[in-house]
């Protein structure tokens, strides 16, 4: 039987993590030499131009940190009270009670209730957190 009250997150790749951060700040430092760049150059007619690109790389980079964060703080999967989490902009839950079946095929676990699936990409998860969430799903008695 299941332990109901852990809590166990299966975590994103270190590889993703440190991606997403290294594009924020690529995006902002982008965007901070084509804010500057009409200062340094004197293009002119292309000022504005070149400023509302820098802006907007700047808020593009920004952006990626805030995903970096949520992401890293948050993780990819969660297992709370006999559900299942996965933290996107809008987190979807299921709950395992109503899992019917479980499909493994092409790098993904598909769990599948009544009316919905709930996919879960496998690419995106450090190896020792695959291991630990299948180990989860045997425990729930919906892997083999």
């Amino acid at each position: 039987m299941p332990n109901i009250k852990k809590m166990i997150k299966i975590k994103y790749t270190e590889k993703r993590l440190r991606n997403n951060f290294r594009l924020g700040l690529l995006f902002i430092a982008l965007g901070i030499i084509f804010f500057l760049a009409p200062y340094v150059v004197g293009v002119g007619e292309y000022e504005f131009l070149l400023k509302a690109v820098g802006i907007g790389e700047i808020a593009g980079g920004i952006f990626g940190l805030i995903i970096y964060y949520y992401e890293s703080k948050n993780q990819y999967l969660t297992f709370k009270n006999g559900e299942l989490i996965k933290h996107t902009l809008i987190p979807k839950r299921v709950n395992l009670a109503d899992v019917k079946s479980v499909k493994e095929f092409a790098g993904d676990i598909r769990l599948i209730m009544d009316e919905k699936e709930f996919i879960i990409d496998t690419n995106l998860i450090e190896p020792s957190s695959l291991l630990e969430l299948k180990s989860e799903l045997v425990s729930y008695r919906l892997l083999m």
